[in-house]
């Protein structure tokens, strides 16, 4: 299983997405490995910062730079998932990941800013692309940093996105939630913190997660 985090802007909280995806598996006794697409690094540092604390579920983390398609593809033979964190742009690294292989899924996240909505027309294209090599390819749109009190500019957000089939939103959404930035610098999931103060976020990962590997393995059911 490869699930992509990709966009094509920085500083929309992809790598916090992947990351806690990524743990949400762990937890979940599923063998997945972190594939640190993105110059930056952030995957990458995480994971070592974790290292310090012995009691954590292990988080395998590889790196890969430029054409990544066949790392990908080796990763998936020795891990029951793939997860990579790609940096904010148009970049190698995305486009060889979109074909590397039929069951590849992409997660392109985006905040409800029309600024952030307005690069998916970019996204869109980079997909239609990639199709014609990788068909199989799904499209999935994580809305993140999302407004805690229900405001309306989720929905208006998600109004927007079916102007572009090439996508499809996920029902689940991550608000915006200091959480996830206080347990990151200790190396930590917000699923891996108990109390209230994560409980909300926790929830948000648990219910991201259990969506997308039900449409993963949806997809994988069909081609069966």
């Amino acid at each position: 299983m490869i699930i992509i985090f990709g966009a094509k802007k920085g500083g929309v909280g992809k790598s916090t997405a992947s990351i806690n995806f990524s743990i949400a598996a762990s937890i979940k006794g599923i063998d997945a490995v972190i594939l640190d697409g993105d110059g930056q690094c952030t995957a990458a540092r995480f994971v070592q910062d974790r290292l310090e604390n012995e009691s954590l579920p292990k988080v395998h983390i590889s790196q890969g730079r430029g054409n990544i398609a066949k790392q990908i593809q080796d990763l998936n033979n020795r891990y029951e998932m793939v997860v990579v964190d790609l940096a904010g742009y148009d970049c190698q690294e995305l486009r060889s990941s979109l074909i590397a292989h039929p069951d590849s899924i992409l997660i392109t996240v985006t905040q409800a800013s029309q600024p952030d909505l307005d690069t998916l027309e970019d996204m869109a294209e980079i997909v239609e692309n990639s199709r014609v090599i990788n068909p199989e390819l799904m499209s999935l749109i994580l809305l993140n940093r999302c407004p805690t009190n229900f405001s309306n500019e989720g929905n208006e957000a998600a109004e927007f996105i079916k102007d572009y089939p090439e996508f499809r939103l996920l029902k689940n959404r991550m608000c915006e939630r200091k959480i996830y930035r206080d347990v990151f610098q200790d190396g930590l999931g917000v699923v891996e913190v108990e109390g209230e103060k994560a409980e909300k976020a926790k929830q948000e990962i648990e219910a991201i997660f259990d969506e997308i590997l039900d449409i993963a393995q949806e997809k994988m059911g069909d081609k069966k």
